[in-house]
């Protein structure tokens, strides 16, 4: 079953001197699932641009995948307690990182899902950022 939903995205980054960043996006989106995996996709905008990116995350157990293509392409994979390497591809280049995700929490209730992210990124075995990222996803 497909479904419209409002997805909301509120991610921190924390650099080595403690300084931090925050994103949030709220957009609407779709919501479905397949086999045993639950999909949501939407489009978002490149700030100060016309061009679009679109997204979906694919979740299961304690992974997600975040898949972005458009101005920005990028598979991140979270995966609990293990590293993954990456590469997130920009029109200034390519950037390639290894994810450690220390915690994932997916919980999903019938008008609802919550999911929550604690993961650092690391490029050249050091570590440049610690993040958070939490998704809600609710009915329209």
């Amino acid at each position: 079953m497909e479904k419209e939903v409002l997805i909301t995205i509120n991610g921190t980054h924390t650099d080595p001197d403690n300084i931090t960043d925050t994103v949030s996006l709220k957009v609407s989106g779709q919501y479905f699932v397949r086999g045993e995996f639950t999909y949501l996709i939407y489009e978002e905008k490149v700030d100060g641009s016309d061009e679009i990116i679109k997204s979906m995350i694919k979740l299961h157990d304690d992974c997600a995948v975040v898949t972005k293509r458009g101005a920005v392409d990028s598979s991140m994979v979270y995966k609990l307690g293990e590293d993954t390497f990456n590469h997130y591809a920009t029109p200034y280049g390519v950037l390639k990182m290894d994810i450690h995700t220390d915690e994932i929490m997916i919980i999903e209730t019938e008008d609802r899902i919550d999911i929550t992210i604690e993961y650092y990124m690391a490029t050249k075995g050091s570590r440049i950022t610690t993040c958070s990222m939490e998704i809600v996803v609710t009915p329209l």
